[in-house]
């Protein structure tokens, strides 16, 4: 090459720098020699990647490098290229997220050690900033329900399920699923009460023999009973009012009315809690129907409320969307504690 192919002037063609006036570096004098420094730079700048394009590229590498430790299910590193991609890309809105999903897997249920317990505190607060963000996001909303379960966090999971049971950012059907949960805490919370062995008598009928219920020695603890029971209802028709196709809803509906009925019955007021019974089955028979067409026309609906349930989340972080993170599997089921139309076991 020789020397003025070299700074720019090949022969033939004009060249930026000739353009600019610029004769071969060699030459260059004075005010002459700035102005076609400043001519060099300009150009080769505008032929080289944007500053702000190059971090968003090397983030969007380091996100595809967290997808393959994930599923490889080298949890920390994904974790660490996660947030070297929020470093690189503050703008990139499902890199929290995944962060989030990375420091979950590598929290492990029922291990009762700071350091594990720690992970499951860390997770939730990621979650929470990124919700901060995208506060209608119900995946991250499930997850931290989740984790305060399996932490075994009743207030704070009771306070988070409220706080965005009550909240517009999220959908109707996963508010619903948040009421139905905390409906579901106070039917246990009196089902303890009514079906403990001290609490039940066996009562000869002409046609079979018959177990019930009847009044605790602690009178305590049937009102404790009834004022549990009292609040279910309340909040299971809030989630049915938001979201009436939701059969575990009304499962549940179903059962916190049998529950009335043996409070009553304890009281010797046969009739409403015949009155109440019938309620349930016409409560059970809109479950079996509504999960009839679950099963036929949409995703099972009842595993959404499980999971919410029993702290079941399965996350899985792909690289395809950048701004809409991928939604878990939660698939894990428990039973609905209904045989035959009666509430027969804790769900």
């Amino acid at each position: 090459m020789n020397e003025s192919s070299r700074w720019g002037f090949q022969r033939g063609r004009r060249t930026p720098w000739s353009r600019a006036g610029c004769k071969p570096r060699p030459r260059r004098r004075g005010v002459r020699r700035v102005f076609c420094a400043a001519a060099e730079f300009t150009v080769l700048y505008a032929l080289s990647p944007a500053k702000g394009q190059t971090a968003k590229q090397d983030a969007a590498r380091a996100m595809e490098a967290g997808g393959r430790h994930y599923e490889a299910r080298r949890f920390a590193e994904a974790q660490r290229q996660y947030e070297r991609a929020l470093e690189l890309d503050p703008s990139h809105k499902s890199a929290q997220f995944f962060i989030a999903s990375s420091i979950q897997a590598q929290y492990r249920f029922g291990v009762d050690t700071p350091e594990n317990r720690a992970k499951a505190e860390a997770a939730i607060e990621v979650y929470i900033k990124f919700l901060e963000a995208i506060p209608g996001h119900d995946t991250a909303f499930t997850a931290v329900a989740a984790l305060y379960r399996q932490l075994r966090d009743d207030e704070k999971e009771s306070k988070w399920l409220l706080r965005w049971a009550s909240s517009d950012a999220l959908s109707k059907e996963r508010r619903s699923d948040a009421y139905t949960v905390l409906a579901s805490r106070e039917w246990n919370c009196s089902y303890n009460i009514t079906e403990h062995q001290k609490n039940k008598q066996v009562v000869q009928m002409p046609y079979a023999v018959v177990v019930e219920s009847r009044e605790p020695q602690d009178v305590n603890n049937l009102h404790r009973a009834q004022q549990c029971v009292a609040r279910g209802m309340e909040l299971i028709e809030q989630a049915i009012n938001l979201n009436a196709s939701n059969p575990a809803a009304w499962s549940y509906k179903a059962n916190l009315l049998r529950e009335m009925a043996k409070l009553v019955e304890i009281d010797g007021n046969k009739d409403q809690g015949a009155s109440y019974n019938q309620r349930a089955d016409e409560a059970e028979a809109a479950r079996q129907k509504l999960t009839g067409e679950t099963a036929r026309e949409r995703p099972p609906v009842m595993n959404r409320c499980r999971a919410l349930i029993t702290g079941a989340t399965q996350v899985e972080p792909e690289n395809a969307s950048r701004d809409a993170p991928t939604s878990p599997s939660m698939t894990r089921g428990v039973t609905d504690g209904v045989r035959n139309g009666r509430a027969i076991s804790k769900p």
